[in-house]
Parts: C-alpha cells; structure tokens; sequence
C-alpha cells in the first residue's frame, strides 16, 4: 500500500525484503518522471518508526501517536494538536507567573495546554513537541527543584487519570514556529464585567445561561465559551453555535460587536449584549440607527461607569487597561527603555517602604487565591473582596498597623501599575476606618527624660578613662542635645563628627523624614559644663583611639587594661543600645518603664521648647516636616501653661 499527499507519502507491505522492492519501484518511477526526492526527507531502507504528516507510525509496537505542540513566551502560553481544526490551547501569564523561570513557563506550559485539550488527547497516545530541552527531561524524569517537580507530577497524574500515553520531544525553535507564534498572541478586546454588572442585569432581566465571549480569568458563569481552549470553558468560536436555545450573556470584543448583533437577529437569540457608549464606533448606527435603539432591542440600561465595575485583559491592555497600548506605540527605540520604569517606580518609596508595600500586597494575593478567587481579581482587584479581606484581618489583629498596611499597600500597587484602586471606594473607606477606630488604643506617651536626670546619671557613671561609662553617656548626651533618633545615633562614624572652638558638626546621612537622603547636618554648642556632649565625645573618641570608618557606638570588649573597641565596623544593636540607656537611667526614676530612648529627643526638645527657641531652628535641629509631628515631642512647662490662664484677667 502506498499512501500519498501533495508532496509526502509513505507506503508499507507485510515484511522487509517485499517493503524494500516497493520502495526501489517507487524511487526508479519518480526518477523516470522527472522528480528528485530530498534526500535528507527520504527513508529508502524500511523502518518500522516513521513520522508522517507529524503523526508517529510504529508498526513494531502497533501504535499511532497523534502530535502535540507548545510554547511558552514571557507574555503567555500556547499548544496545538495537529489533526484538529480548533485544537489550539492559549493562555496570558499573570505578573507573578512572567517572573518564573522559562523551564517553569514551558512545563506550566505543558500542564495548561494538555488540561485543556483533554477531551481531544483522553485515551490517546501522545507525542509532544517542545522546544525546550529541560521540559523533556523533566516530564521523563523529574526535576530537583520543588516547584519544577510539582508540576511535574500534575502531568504525570493527569496522564494517569485520563489514560494518555505521553512522550515529550525536544525539537529545535525554528520548527516549533506555529507554537511559538500563538503563545506570543496578546489580547487587547478580552475586557470583561464584574459580579456587581452581573448582578444588576439578572436582577432587572433575569438568570442567564452561558456566557458567550469569555476567557479563563474573566468568565462570570459556569458555561462559556472561549476564543481558544482552556481548563474550564465549555467550547470555543461561539459563532460556530446556535444561540437560540439559551438565555445569552455577551461581552464581545469591540471589533466583534457587529457580528454578535448580526447573529443574535439570525438565530432570534434572547440574551444581555454589553457595549460601551460610543456614538463614533461603526457598530453604533446598527444598535442606534435613526437615535433611537432598533427595535431588536426591547430593553436597555446605562451601567455604572467608574473602570472597577469591568476586567481589562490578563496582561493589561484593552479599552479598560493601563499602560499596554501607550507602551504598543511606542517607536522601536523607546520601547527598550520600558524596563526602567518597574524599578524607579519602586524607589518612588523608601526602600523599607517599598519592602513593606510589597510584602502586603503578596499577603492580598495569599489570601485571595486561598478564598477562591481568580489570578484575574487579584490586580486589578475588585472592592468588596478588598472590603472582606479588610474584614478578615480586623478580626484577628490586635493593632491597627496590619490595617493600615494592608490598605496602603493595595493603594501603591494599583497606582503604579496604573490601575485606579478599590481604596477609593467608600465601602473600602469605611471599613478601614472602622479597623482603625476598633482596634486604636490610647496612646500612653513616655515621659521625657531632664536635665536634672542627666546631671544624676553623669555623677554616678563618669570616671576618668572608662571607655565603657563614657560610651552611653555620650550616647545619652548626643540624643538629647541633637534631638537624635536611636537609628540616627547608631548610625554616625567618626568621620561625620567634625569638632570646632565652638562648637561641633555632625553629618546625619539618612533619617527618617528625609525623603530623598540628602542627609543633614547638626551642630552642638561647646557649654564648658560637666555635661557638655562636645567636651565628653571628644574624650570618648580619644580614650577610644577611633579611625574615621568606624562606627563611634560600637561593641566593646573587656581587657586588663579597661575596654576597647570591638568590630569597630558596625555598630551596637538597638537591644544593646536600650539595656544600656534603661540600666544607666533606672536607678533615678520611680518607674523606668515610663521611659525609653525616645524620652532623650523629647527631652531635649522639651527644654529647647519651654526656652522659647524659634520655631524654625527647632524643626530644623530635630529633623521636623510639620508641625503636628514637632508638638508631639514637646512636654510644655507647668508654668508656661498656666500663663494662660494667668492672662485673662480673672
């Protein structure tokens, strides 16, 4: 038997040596007809494994193992079964999924495609063709990485579940190119509606059966049908349907808007069609020919127009999208520089910050794929899932801050991927402001330490050459006389201190109001007293024999001869710094637990403030952007206070 088509064929017979005459005939007729076979496409001697028309023929195993194509780009996922007409499986990656590994991506890939293609590939074998070379390997053997592995073992159980026999492939790019080409596809018309839309238009028209242009991550009914297969959706090319015998949902591409309304006359279909307003669109004069809707209309509403009540497409774009299209027109030699913006966009925050954001944005996301919603609720997410998750964790909180981080960290991710957020709904107000209110406790302020506490603490700790004493009485002098944070404290190396006749500098590098590290300097008068902070530093830095790079409130070691400094290259802990402040303090107040070492900045500028310092020197000294945060420091003088009432001439 000889099997022909166009330009391939193939033929077979019952043994070799009857095979081998076959294909001597059929080799000498070509010849004599004038056609020269490829020689590197030719098999002349018999084989029992032959690949035709990309479907494997084993006649020594008895099998036909119907091909399977993938790919996998950084924007989405595609396959293809070869003998199958609309046998095309695609998917977009989310923003997290774009981050993983090409290895990843593929086997992902592998795993999509064939859940997807169940119903053509069940109780086949199946030859798949990839061409990434670890995604053979790892579906044969496994993978040492756990995420790899896992996946691994998804295509390994669905295989067994469904009875298909699957061999994976490796084949080089350049022949993998119709995968390759559909996994780069990038949806601009797959906008969708939300649940809320969903819930207006069943309420005033009634319950709805199938939703008819839909995707995976936008789908707002258990029947739907897809442009290309997925996991969930029930067919694709809705076209192909007759629509007449259920109750239609349809959200079609833009472009498609026509067509929809066309077929929904032919096939007298009753549904919910949902278009945008807009009078210059060429389906416009077909919905609205004379300014009134046609009579194929019967009954019609505006919907909310405010952009969280639709979806935009997975990646982005579409007519409810961010920054997709502007970035799609961009000239060739811009669109290169598009990767700068992700990373100064996360310095448009401290780095802590932005840490903090981010990290509070992946607990929403946690939280969201543990309760059942979609990769596509996600970002953008939509408001009350944000409310019920505002909920969740005001149940279980004991402060406001896990709200409020929640809150401002949903904000920030939405605004820099241009997506307007939930937290501008009232709803989403409202429910953080009641976290807040519920969870707030009084604010019990510590008490500021004075100068008649640091004269104490200095008679009882100074002695001539004790390196260890004179460290945390300069520490508690610096704090209270630059109005210093404990960060700021630890933070200065020698080289920042610059010493004058009259005074002494010191460089801050960073703080936490300065916004755009600047950094900061700070001068201390030179007093002549015992408690002078430029006379003790100056001791301490020579007792201590410091070198510029070195960090001024180091550790310390204990020898014979006294202390000495030790890892001069980074300083004290916190914890360390704390100990020490409270054990130095504790003996001269009636309850140490009124104080901490924030009690040194309200100190010194508690005293500043009830010397009547002006005001501008008094921010600018203490690192102050308003006054609301100055005032909160400051501890007014009985005495001031009662010059008020004093006044009044009573």
């Amino acid at each position: 038997m000889v099997l022909m088509f166009l330009d391939d064929g193939f033929g077979c017979n019952t043994n070799f040596d009857n095979t081998s005459v076959m294909a001597a005939d059929i080799k000498e007729d070509l010849l004599k007809s004038g056609f020269v076979p490829k020689a590197e496409k030719t098999f002349w001697v018999p084989v029992q494994n032959i690949s035709f028309l990309g479907v494997e023929i084993n006649s020594a195993q008895g099998f036909i193992c119907i091909p399977d194509q993938s790919d996998a780009s950084s924007s989405g996922y595609a396959g293809y079964e070869v003998n199958t007409l609309n046998g095309v499986s695609h998917g977009i990656w989310t923003g997290e999924e774009i981050s993983k590994s090409s290895a990843w991506r593929e086997l992902q890939a592998v795993n999509r495609v064939m859940s997807s293609l169940v119903h053509i590939l069940e109780n086949h074998n199946v030859k798949w063709f990839t061409d990434n070379q670890s995604v053979a390997t790892i579906v044969h053997k496994g993978s040492m990485k756990p995420d790899l592995q896992y996946i691994a073992c998804q295509i390994f159980s669905f295989c067994m579940r469904h009875s298909i026999s699957l061999t994976v492939e490796w084949i080089p790019r350049k022949e993998n190119e119709r995968a390759d080409y559909l996994s780069k596809i990038k949806e601009r018309d797959d906008w969708g509606i939300s649940f809320e839309i969903l819930k207006i238009i069943s309420m005033r028209w009634g319950k709805l059966e199938v939703d008819w242009f839909a995707s995976e991550h936008n789908a707002k009914l258990p029947v739907f049908y897809s442009k290309f297969w997925n996991r969930t959706c029930s067919g694709v090319d809705a076209f192909s349907f007759k629509w007449s015998d259920k109750r239609g949902l349809f959200v079609p591409p833009i472009s498609l808007v026509n067509s929809v309304f066309n077929k929904m006359r032919e096939d007298k279909s009753c549904g919910v069609l949902i278009v945008p307003h807009w009078e210059s669109a060429v389906f416009w004069p077909l919905l609205c020919p004379d300014g009134e809707m046609c009579s194929g209309v019967k009954d019609w509403i505006y919907l909310p127009t405010e952009k969280n009540f639709y979806s935009c497409c997975k990646n982005g774009s579409g007519i409810f999208g961010s920054h997709q299209d502007d970035i799609d027109k961009l000239p060739e030699v811009l669109t290169g520089k598009v990767a700068l913006l992700p990373e100064l966009l996360q310095e448009s925050r401290a780095t802590s910050t932005a840490t903090k954001y981010n990290n509070g944005f992946l607990r929403w996301k946690r939280w969201a794929l543990s309760n059942g919603l979609g990769s596509g609720d996600i970002l953008p997410a939509k408001i009350f899932p944000v409310a019920l998750y505002f909920a969740s964790i005001i149940q279980s909180a004991n402060s406001p801050s896990p709200v409020s981080t929640a809150f401002y960290s949903i904000q920030w991710m939405h605004e820099i991927n241009g997506f307007i957020s939930p937290t501008v709904s009232s709803l989403v107000k409202n429910v953080f402001e009641a976290g807040k209110r519920k969870l707030s406790k009084p604010i019990i302020k510590k008490e500021p330490v004075t100068p008649d506490m640091l004269c104490a603490i200095y008679s009882r700790l100074y002695e001539n050459g004790n390196l260890k004493n004179q460290r945390i009485l300069c520490a508690i002098l610096l704090s209270f006389a630059g109005f210093l944070r404990s960060s700021e404290l630890l933070s200065i190396k020698c080289s920042d201190v610059k010493f004058d006749i009259m005074y002494m500098s010191i460089f801050i590098e960073s703080s936490k109001t300065d916004k755009y590290r600047d950094g900061a300097w700070i001068v201390i008068s030179k007093t002549d007293t015992i408690l002078c902070p430029v006379i003790n530093l100056h001791k301490y830095i020579d007792w201590g024999n410091f070198a510029d790079d070195d960090y001024i409130f180091c550790n310390l070691s204990s020898t014979s001869k006294g202390f000495k400094p030790r890892d001069r290259n980074k300083p004290m802990s916190y914890s360390t710094l704390r100990d020490l402040f409270r054990n130095a303090l504790k003996p001269h107040v009636d309850n140490i637990e009124k104080f901490c070492l924030h009690s040194l900045r309200s100190g010194g500028a508690s005293a500043a403030a009830n010397t009547g310092v002006k005001d501008r020197l008094f921010k600018r000294h203490g690192r102050w952007l308003s006054d609301r945060a100055k005032d909160g420091y400051i501890k007014d003088d009985l005495n001031e206070r009662l010059l008020v009432s004093q006044s009044l001439g009573l």
